[in-house]
């Protein structure tokens, strides 16, 4: 778990605070997609932290992008990704 400033928010955005809310891509592009989909359409996120499979981050990219949803991934590697 995230403990750093667990009781304050963001100060320059009016102690905004962030929400992590996981779901498992079982490391599977078709259920990533689904479980991506579901954190925006059931969770109301407004953003994606990927997969670490690359094949996974670039479908889950893709869907998102189409609904206009930022994607942020810092482990894939596959060089269409970076």
């Amino acid at each position: 778990p995230m403990t750093v400033a667990v009781n304050e928010g963001i100060e320059s955005q009016d102690n905004a605070t962030i929400e992590l809310i996981f779901r498992d891509d079982g490391g599977n592009a078709a259920q990533g997609v689904a479980a991506a989909n579901a954190l925006v359409d059931e969770d109301g996120v407004v953003g994606i932290l990927a997969s670490y499979q690359s094949a996974v981050t670039e479908v889950v990219s893709q869907a998102m992008n189409d609904r206009g949803v930022p994607v942020v991934n810092a482990a894939s590697t596959a060089p269409t990704l970076t």
